[in-house]
This record gives C-alpha cells, sequence and structure tokens, in this order.
C-alpha cells in the first residue's frame, strides 16, 4: 500500500534496482527521500512513512491506517462534509485523484474510483511479488546448478594437470633410459671380454624391455589425456549452458 501511495503521489518507486538484489539492498541502505518537485504535507510523509517503516512490527496497521488524518480526510470527501479543509490534509486525496485522471463531479465516485484503483494496483504488486518469489527461486536453482559445474570443470582441470605431469615425468624416464641404453652400447663395443659383454648385453635387453614398457604406459596416458580433454569439452558446454541461463535470468529480472 506505501508503495502504491507514494508512486501515485510522486510517479517514481521509493526504492530501486536493477535486480532483486540490488533492490534489496537499495530497501536495506537507504532512506526514504522526497522529491523536490513534489510539496508532501507532514500528515501525508507522516503516513508514508509509516506504511514504508522497514521494521515489520512498527509498520502502522489496517486499524491505524483508517484513522490516519490523511484516510480520514478522504471518508470525509466521501461523505460530502465540509469541504473548507485546509489545503495541506486535502493533498493526498488531491493527488491520488490527480493521478487517476478522476473527472467525477460526485465525491462519491471519486472514492470508489480511488479504491478501485488501489485494489488493482495491489493486486498487480501481489502477482509481481509471487513472480519475484518464483524467478528468485529459479535463480537459487540455477545458481546451485552453476556451483556443481564449477566444481566439475575445476576437478576434471586437476585431473589434467596431474595427467599432464605423469606424461612429462614419463617421457623424462624415457629419455633417460635411452641415454641410458646408448650409453651402455658405447660401453660394450669398448669392451674386450665376452663375458662383460655379454652382461652389458644382458642389461641393454633388460632396459629395452623397461624402455617398450614405458612406451606402452605413455600410450596409455597419452588415451587418458584424450579421454579427459573430451571430458573438458563436455564441461565447457555445460557451464556456458548454465551461464548462458544465468544471464537469461538476470535480464528477466532487470525489465
Amino acid at each position: 500500500m506505501g508503495v502504491l501511495i507514494y508512486q501515485m503521489l510522486t510517479g517514481r518507486l521509493p526504492y530501486r534496482g536493477g535486480n532483486l538484489l540490488e533492490l534489496i539492498q537499495d530497501i536495506n541502505n537507504s532512506e526514504l527521500k522526497w522529491p523536490d518537485s513534489i510539496k508532501l504535507s507532514p500528515d501525508t510523509k507522516d503516513l508514508l512513512l509509516s506504511l514504508l517503516q522497514k521494521n515489520p512490527d512498527l509498520r502502522i496497521s489496517w486499524t491505524e491506517f483508517f484513522m490516519h488524518p490523511c484516510v480520514r480526510i478522504i471518508d470525509t470527501l466521501a461523505d460530502s462534509t465540509d469541504a473548507a479543509d485546509s489545503a495541506d490534509d486535502l493533498e493526498l486525496t488531491q493527488c491520488i485523484t490527480n493521478k487517476l485522471q478522476v473527472q467525477a463531479e460526485d465525491p462519491t465516485d471519486t472514492l470508489k474510483a480511488v479504491r478501485a484503483e488501489l485494489a488493482r494496483r495491489t493486486n498487480e504488486l501481489k502477482e509481481t511479488n509471487e513472480e519475484l518469489i518464483m524467478t528468485k527461486e529459479r535463480l537459487a536453482k540455477t545458481e546451485e546448478d552453476l556451483d556443481d559445474t564449477l566444481k566439475k570443470v575445476v576437478l576434471a582441470e586437476e585431473v589434467k594437470q596431474r595427467a599432464e605431469l605423469e606424461t612429462e615425468r614419463v617421457a623424462a624416464e624415457k629419455a633417460a633410459l635411452e641415454a641410458r641404453v646408448s650409453e651402455l652400447k658405447h660401453q660394450v663395443l669398448q669392451i674386450a671380454s665376452s663375458k662383460i659383454k655379454e652382461s652389458a648385453l644382458e642389461e641393454v635387453e633388460q632396459l629395452r624391455s623397461q624402455n617398450t614398457m614405458l612406451a606402452n604406459l605413455v600410450e596409455v596416458l597419452t588415451s587418458e589425456l584424450e579421454v579427459y580433454k573430451v571430458a573438458m569439452v563436455n564441461l565447457s558446454l555445460s557451464l556456458s549452458l548454465s551461464l548462458s541461463l544465468s544471464l537469461s535470468l538476470s535480464f528477466f529480472l532487470a525489465f
């Protein structure tokens, strides 16, 4: 009710934000401001401050609302009583009437039009609040999905890094073994003793076997790395989809 009356009197909302979070921050951190272009009576400001009280326990009740001087002015106008009240006390009724563009001669018709417009605006605000709640729930679900996707991406990146480090380690060992094999071959050519030569050849064969095993291991790790790369691509696509959904919801909130 306070938001509707404030908007009808001033032509703008009391609090604003580009999205739901910014709106909540503006409500919590900003004080209610009065436009310089519109003069409001003390009673009108008191009514709006009472309706827009941030603490629900301190907010004006319906009984107090209908007993407020500004509201009693509307009831008095509907009963066609003395029209010579002060201009400040009639300001709220006159501003609401001007906003509704009501041109009725009968004050009762004016009151009915005002109340009908207030009821319509209240229903619109209720529907908007329900849509905001549903949008907030969808946004929370999207954020949860996005967090899960990010965790999966981080995990896949860690697995990829470990695989790359393991591949580098195996490649280094392979290079070291190949160097060792070359060195032993050179030693075999220089050894005159057949026994030493045979022993060296056996060691060369063992190193060759180890080299073959390491080569097989490199191939296996390379295959696993390709699998991890495919998984990274899928996770990146999932992240892009989640980000697109989040941007769409943010765009919806902005409008």
